[in-house]
């Protein structure tokens, strides 16, 4: 006897179609993406390698290879291989100074900073987020940048400092002289304390101008940093000259007679109507002369005059007795003559011995005759 039965074998759907979806996008962790997802589909459990969850949703952090399997209801597998990588480097920034100085001065007014070595980049003091800023004000500049990965830098930073002092101008001016006068015909100036100069009105850009009219200057100097300072001064001007002063002697003559004339006070004297130039001359009146003398002093001039009258003078006789009564008296300035000039002199008679002498005075024009006690010939003083 025989008999048959019937097995049916079946057989699954064989391997699963593993399905792989990346949530973040991106296979790399930065500083902006920190963690990345993924979702497996096709299987009906699934499992991962480095320590993830077997689960289909994972959330990947830390960069590495990692195997995904999917097993189907038939027990079959398939899997597939992720990698991550990381980038997490902060950017390094640089700041450069476009201007080449970091000191604000009167010149220099504004001060551009150039950053570079990130995407984006963030500013103290109100500057904004741009890649190069003017600053304007003295301070501490710091900058933040941000590179692709979002990674932040340390903060960058560069000191901008201000000089705007004003120079000290300091006047000079030789032994401290700021007077024309006849004997200073002009006047140097020195300024110091900058580094440039420029005299107003017109008077150059040397440290130094010489002056030689009143007046009121001034003068701009130039710092290192670029300030300018201006000093003002004034030149004033005396051209008094000294009084000038003339005597006659004696201040009145007899027709003939020589007077010295003297001027003082001044120099560079020129007399008139003589022809003369010197402070002390002599001359020989005839008659009343009125001089006009000229006096220089340094580049002023001055002038006066001198009037030397002339005199009515009586000759000179003797009033003796013993035959000479009225009788002129004789000899010369070398012999006991009369001088106008005045002074006491020995009168010779005609005949020898000395008779007395004779006194002249130059204000009255008047001589005094004093006999000699010792002559018989003569015994009375007389005028």
């Amino acid at each position: 006897c025989s008999a048959s039965a019937s097995i049916v074998i079946n057989q699954s759907a064989g391997v699963p179609t593993l399905g792989l979806i990346n949530n973040t996008g991106s296979t790399q962790l930065t500083c902006s993406t920190p963690s990345i997802s993924f979702s497996l589909s096709g299987g009906s459990t699934y499992s991962w390698s480095g320590g993830l969850p077997a689960s289909a949703n994972v959330t990947i952090t830390a960069p590495s290879q990692y195997t995904a399997t999917a097993t189907g209801t038939s027990g079959c597998t398939t899997s597939t291989v992720i990698s991550i990588t990381q980038n997490t480097t902060s950017p390094i920034l640089n700041i450069s100074n476009a201007s080449g100085s970091s000191v604000l001065n009167c010149t220099l007014t504004a001060i551009i900073l150039n950053v570079s070595g990130a995407n984006t980049y963030t500013w103290s003091g109100g500057i904004g987020n741009v890649t190069s800023a003017t600053v304007t004000v003295p301070n501490t500049y710091t900058v933040i940048g941000t590179g692709t990965n979002g990674c932040t830098s340390s903060t960058a930073s560069t000191s901008i400092s201000q000089s705007t002092a004003l120079p000290n101008i300091v006047l000079n001016s030789q032994n401290g002289n700021y007077t024309l006068t006849c004997l200073i015909s002009s006047i140097t100036v020195n300024a110091s304390g900058a580094v440039t100069y420029s005299w107003f009105p017109a008077l150059g850009n040397a440290s130094l101008a010489t002056l030689s009219n009143p007046g009121t200057y001034s003068v701009a100097g130039t710092g290192t940093n670029g300030c300018v300072a201006n000093q003002s001064f004034a030149i004033a001007q005396n051209t008094s000259v000294p009084a000038m002063s003339l005597s006659a002697q004696p201040s009145a003559v007899c027709a003939g007679s020589s007077v010295t004339l003297t001027a003082l006070g001044v120099s560079g004297y020129t007399w008139l109507p003589v022809t003369f130039t010197g402070s002390t001359i002599t001359q020989t009146q005839t008659s009343s002369v009125t001089y006009t003398v000229n006096g220089s002093y340094g580049t002023c001039t001055t002038s006066a005059l001198l009037s030397v009258p002339l005199n009515a003078c009586p000759s000179a006789v003797n009033d003796a007795t013993n035959g000479i009564q009225n009788t002129p008296l004789y000899g010369n300035a070398g012999n006991n003559d009369l001088s106008v000039n005045g002074g006491t002199f020995t009168i010779a008679a005609p005949v020898s011995p000395s008779i007395g002498s004779l006194t002249y005075n130059n204000a009255t024009g008047q001589y005094t005759f004093v006999p000699d006690r010792k002559s018989t010939r003569l015994n009375s003083s007389h005028t």
